[in-house]
């Protein structure tokens, strides 16, 4: 497929898009501290979405391969099955801990990939994240599942992104601006 659109302007985009429904976005951010490079990451309050952005179908191919979305085992204890008998003998049980190990917590409360229309088929998907296509303007495909989300992390690329904005570097960041006319 001919990339119609380049990443960086699908990331800016995309950021401009959410910016609507957020209060801070950060796109194609760079950030050694945390280790993680989202494309978009939008900031409702606690509350946060990533998006992934492809323009290439073998990027997407790819992705399935990141750390970030592959089945998350227990280190030490192996098995779910054997880290659940350890836990019922110390007389209590978590309701989502079967769910928090097969999930390793990452940036978004939400997942989305967003591509150029018809590259990614929704059913593709098998991860649980959502799918929008763009073609000038966005669509939803595919709603994205709940996921845990690694709170830290996301606030450390936010405080991160607050310095840098303090300092005069408004690079890749997007801050809704308030109405001072609201009555």
């Amino acid at each position: 497929m001919k990339k119609d659109i380049s990443h960086y302007d699908l990331c800016k985009v995309t950021a401009e898009r959410f910016l609507k429904e957020s209060e801070i976005v950060l796109f194609e951010y760079q950030n050694a501290a945390t280790g993680e490079f989202p494309d978009v990451l939008c900031f409702n309050g606690a509350y946060t979405k990533l998006f992934e952005i492809k323009v290439d179908y073998q990027d997407f191919k790819k992705d399935g391969q990141k750390d970030c979305r592959t089945e998350y085992k227990v280190k030490y204890f192996g098995t779910f099955k054997y880290y659940k008998n350890i836990l019922k003998s110390v007389m209590f049980e978590l309701p989502e801990l079967q769910e928090f190990i097969k999930e390793a917590p990452h940036l978004g409360r939400q997942r989305y990939y967003v591509c150029p229309t018809g590259m990614i088929q929704p059913e593709e998907i098998k991860n649980g994240f959502g799918l929008y296509y763009y073609n000038g303007k966005f669509s939803l495909k595919k709603k994205s599942e709940q996921f845990k989300h690694d709170m830290f992390a996301e606030m450390n690329i936010m405080s991160h992104a607050f310095r840098k904005y303090a300092n005069g570097n408004m690079e890749n960041i997007l801050i809704k601006k308030y109405d001072r006319n609201f009555k």
